[in-house]
């Protein structure tokens, strides 16, 4: 194919797409704006994350009081300080995330 004709036929095809843009354009404002929530971001899950996280969090500290009391289990107590962590932070950003939604 030649080098030319291709160049003509893309541009062709740009004066085509802006044509096509101008008559096909996107209502600014619909009327019916149905805002969809995730199922993850409803307050019922939010509610639910919240006790697992709890209880997980529960589970780090009794694990953390287990380790620091037995002597063999010494060297394993950053197991149940990352749990605690972890469990802390999810439990912040879930929190904070359903205050947002009652306001």
């Amino acid at each position: 194919m030649n080098l030319q004709f291709l160049i003509e036929l893309d541009k062709k095809l740009n004066k085509n797409w802006i044509k096509m843009g101008k008559n096909m354009r996107i209502e600014q404002n619909p009327l019916f704006r149905k805002v969809i929530v995730p199922w993850y971001d409803s307050k019922a899950m939010c509610r639910v994350v919240i006790v697992c996280t709890l209880f997980t969090l529960l589970f780090g500290l009794i694990g953390i009081s287990t380790a620091s009391t037995t002597e063999s289990y010494n060297d394993y107590i950053w197991i149940p300080v990352v749990l605690t962590v972890v469990s802390g932070i999810v439990l912040t950003a879930a929190i904070i995330r359903l205050v947002k939604q009652y306001k």
